[in-house]
């Protein structure tokens, strides 16, 4: 994949213990290279970035080191496209966004570890797609 000279790629090995320089780098290019300074759009960017890459080098590489992700960010006007995709089967993520919920207080917390940081990464941003086998997702948030 070509990208132009701002935008961001990086192939990671599934290794949780570098997920945070990862995500230091990536929020320093998405500063700098890209000129984003507003702090409350920086975090949400980074809790986006750690729960997507936690979740595939969990969940869709399964903590083989063997395995990689890969990781890209494009700026396309107002945009960002973050896309992680990993080398796992997958998954049935439209169960897991889908599901009925009701909207009181309660059944918010009584969400299970797994899925709950999905469902804080759809609201935060402004479109989440996946691929159909469920093992690369795309975020874009308005910057």
């Amino acid at each position: 994949m070509l990208l132009a000279v701002n935008n961001y790629a990086k192939k990671l090995p599934s290794d949780i213990n570098i997920l945070c320089d990862v995500i230091k780098d990536s929020l320093k290019h998405i500063r700098e290279a890209l000129g984003i300074t507003d702090e409350c759009c920086l975090f949400e960017l980074k809790v986006i970035l750690n729960e997507l890459l936690s979740n595939a080098v969990r969940h869709g590489n399964k903590n083989d080191k063997s395995k990689y992700v890969n990781l890209t960010i494009i700026k396309k006007g107002n945009f960002l496209h973050l896309t992680i995709e990993d080398e796992g089967q997958g998954y049935n993520y439209r169960e897991l966004l889908f599901r009925k919920m009701k909207v009181d207080f309660e059944d918010i917390f009584s969400l299970s570890e797994t899925g709950r940081g999905l469902h804080i990464v759809k609201n935060l941003c402004d479109e989440l797609w996946f691929n159909k086998q469920g093992n690369r997702v795309t975020v874009v948030k308005r910057i």
